[in-house]
Protein backbone atom coordinates (compact mmCIF):
# COMPACT_ATOMS: atom_id res chain seq x y z
CA UNK A 1 0.00 0.00 0.00
CA UNK A 2 2.92 2.24 0.85
CA UNK A 3 4.37 1.96 -2.56
CA UNK A 4 1.09 2.27 -4.30
CA UNK A 5 1.05 6.02 -2.64
CA UNK A 6 4.01 6.85 -3.64
CA UNK A 7 4.31 5.86 -6.99
CA UNK A 8 0.86 7.95 -7.38
CA UNK A 9 2.53 11.01 -5.71
CA UNK A 10 5.81 10.25 -8.26
CA UNK A 11 3.56 9.77 -10.68
CA UNK A 12 1.53 13.30 -9.92
CA UNK A 13 4.47 15.81 -9.45
CA UNK A 14 7.01 13.58 -12.19
CA UNK A 15 4.18 13.91 -15.26
CA UNK A 16 1.59 16.12 -14.40
CA UNK A 17 3.21 18.81 -13.82
CA UNK A 18 1.34 22.31 -14.81
CA UNK A 19 5.12 23.40 -16.19
CA UNK A 20 4.78 22.01 -19.87
CA UNK A 21 1.72 21.27 -22.22
CA UNK A 22 1.23 18.06 -24.04
CA UNK A 23 1.30 17.39 -27.59
CA UNK A 24 -2.39 17.37 -29.14
CA UNK A 25 -4.05 15.60 -31.92
CA UNK A 26 -3.10 15.48 -34.65
CA UNK A 27 -0.05 16.99 -33.82
CA UNK A 28 0.98 13.93 -31.81
CA UNK A 29 4.44 12.85 -34.18
CA UNK A 30 5.52 9.04 -35.22
CA UNK A 31 9.01 9.72 -33.43
CA UNK A 32 6.54 10.67 -30.17
CA UNK A 33 4.63 7.65 -30.62
CA UNK A 34 7.52 5.06 -30.78
CA UNK A 35 8.92 7.12 -27.46
CA UNK A 36 5.56 5.93 -26.23
CA UNK A 37 6.17 2.60 -27.34
CA UNK A 38 9.50 2.16 -26.58
CA UNK A 39 8.91 2.82 -22.95
CA UNK A 40 5.87 1.10 -22.14
CA UNK A 41 6.81 -1.93 -24.54
CA UNK A 42 3.25 -1.89 -26.26
CA UNK A 43 2.65 -2.45 -29.66
CA UNK A 44 -0.62 -0.56 -30.74
CA UNK A 45 -2.39 -1.52 -33.05
CA UNK A 46 -2.73 0.28 -36.82
CA UNK A 47 -6.09 1.83 -35.61
CA UNK A 48 -4.67 3.51 -33.05
CA UNK A 49 -5.62 6.91 -32.65
CA UNK A 50 -3.00 9.35 -30.24
CA UNK A 51 -4.75 11.79 -28.57
CA UNK A 52 -2.15 13.01 -26.04
CA UNK A 53 1.55 12.44 -25.40
CA UNK A 54 3.63 14.25 -22.85
CA UNK A 55 7.31 13.22 -21.70
CA UNK A 56 8.67 14.89 -18.42
CA UNK A 57 12.02 14.59 -19.73
CA UNK A 58 11.63 16.51 -22.97
CA UNK A 59 9.58 19.38 -21.26
CA UNK A 60 12.86 19.73 -19.10
CA UNK A 61 10.43 18.94 -16.04
CA UNK A 62 11.99 15.77 -14.89
CA UNK A 63 16.06 16.00 -15.08
CA UNK A 64 18.04 12.96 -14.29
CA UNK A 65 17.36 9.26 -14.84
CA UNK A 66 13.68 9.36 -14.22
CA UNK A 67 11.06 9.98 -16.74
CA UNK A 68 7.22 9.78 -16.89
CA UNK A 69 4.83 9.63 -20.10
CA UNK A 70 1.17 10.38 -20.47
CA UNK A 71 -0.55 9.12 -23.42
CA UNK A 72 -4.20 9.27 -24.13
CA UNK A 73 -4.91 6.75 -27.02
CA UNK A 74 -7.94 6.14 -28.54
CA UNK A 75 -9.10 2.65 -30.43
CA UNK A 76 -12.11 0.52 -31.86
CA UNK A 77 -13.22 -1.87 -29.61
CA UNK A 78 -12.92 -4.54 -32.40
CA UNK A 79 -8.94 -4.28 -31.91
CA UNK A 80 -9.16 -3.80 -28.00
CA UNK A 81 -8.73 -7.10 -27.18
CA UNK A 82 -5.75 -7.73 -29.08
CA UNK A 83 -4.93 -4.63 -27.95
CA UNK A 84 -4.82 -6.16 -24.35
CA UNK A 85 -4.16 -9.64 -24.54
CA UNK A 86 -0.07 -8.55 -24.82
CA UNK A 87 1.89 -8.09 -21.78
CA UNK A 88 1.97 -6.77 -19.23
CA UNK A 89 -1.53 -6.34 -19.82
CA UNK A 90 -2.70 -9.80 -20.60
CA UNK A 91 -2.13 -10.56 -16.35
CA UNK A 92 -4.33 -7.86 -15.22
CA UNK A 93 -6.33 -8.44 -12.56
CA UNK A 94 -8.71 -5.10 -13.92
CA UNK A 95 -10.82 -3.04 -11.16
CA UNK A 96 -12.87 -0.60 -11.03
CA UNK A 97 -11.51 1.59 -8.05
CA UNK A 98 -8.79 3.74 -7.07
CA UNK A 99 -7.83 4.85 -10.35
CA UNK A 100 -4.25 6.14 -9.92
CA UNK A 101 -4.63 8.30 -13.34
CA UNK A 102 -6.23 12.06 -11.88
CA UNK A 103 -6.87 14.81 -14.16
CA UNK A 104 -4.49 17.52 -14.68
CA UNK A 105 -6.33 21.21 -14.54
CA UNK A 106 -3.98 22.47 -17.52
CA UNK A 107 -4.65 20.05 -19.96
CA UNK A 108 -7.97 20.04 -21.00
CA UNK A 109 -7.99 16.75 -22.82
CA UNK A 110 -6.57 14.93 -19.85
CA UNK A 111 -9.55 14.52 -17.79
CA UNK A 112 -10.14 10.93 -16.50
CA UNK A 113 -12.43 11.67 -13.44
CA UNK A 114 -15.34 12.51 -16.16
CA UNK A 115 -14.97 8.89 -17.14
CA UNK A 116 -18.55 6.60 -15.14
CA UNK A 117 -17.73 3.43 -16.26
CA UNK A 118 -13.74 2.14 -16.40
CA UNK A 119 -11.01 -0.57 -15.70
CA UNK A 120 -7.61 0.33 -13.97
CA UNK A 121 -4.63 -1.68 -13.34
CA UNK A 122 -1.36 -0.41 -12.14
CA UNK A 123 1.85 -3.28 -13.37
CA UNK A 124 5.15 -2.87 -12.08
CA UNK A 125 7.90 -3.36 -14.73
CA UNK A 126 11.05 -4.45 -15.23
CA UNK A 127 13.97 -1.71 -14.02
CA UNK A 128 11.85 0.15 -11.20
CA UNK A 129 9.30 1.06 -13.94
CA UNK A 130 5.45 1.07 -13.82
CA UNK A 131 2.94 1.20 -16.02
CA UNK A 132 -0.64 2.56 -14.81
CA UNK A 133 -3.73 1.89 -17.28
CA UNK A 134 -7.31 3.38 -17.50
CA UNK A 135 -9.43 2.25 -20.03
CA UNK A 136 -12.86 4.01 -20.41
CA UNK A 137 -15.27 1.71 -20.73
CA UNK A 138 -18.44 4.10 -21.42
CA UNK A 139 -18.66 3.44 -24.45
CA UNK A 140 -18.93 0.36 -26.76
CA UNK A 141 -18.01 1.17 -30.47
CA UNK A 142 -14.44 2.89 -29.27
CA UNK A 143 -12.27 2.79 -26.39
CA UNK A 144 -10.12 5.34 -25.12
CA UNK A 145 -7.49 4.13 -22.75
CA UNK A 146 -5.31 6.29 -20.55
CA UNK A 147 -1.34 5.09 -20.26
CA UNK A 148 1.29 6.35 -17.53
CA UNK A 149 4.32 4.92 -17.26
CA UNK A 150 6.83 6.02 -15.08
CA UNK A 151 10.26 5.19 -13.41
CA UNK A 152 10.62 4.95 -9.58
Amino acid sequence: MRYLVFTTIFALLAGCSGGSSPTIAPNVTKQQQASANQSMGLAFPSETQFLLYHRASESGIIRGPDDAVHLKIQMPSSVMEDFISQEPLSTAQWGNSFPQIHDNPNWPQWQPSKIKKFRFQQFQLFNSQALNVLIDDDHSDQKVIYLVWFEI
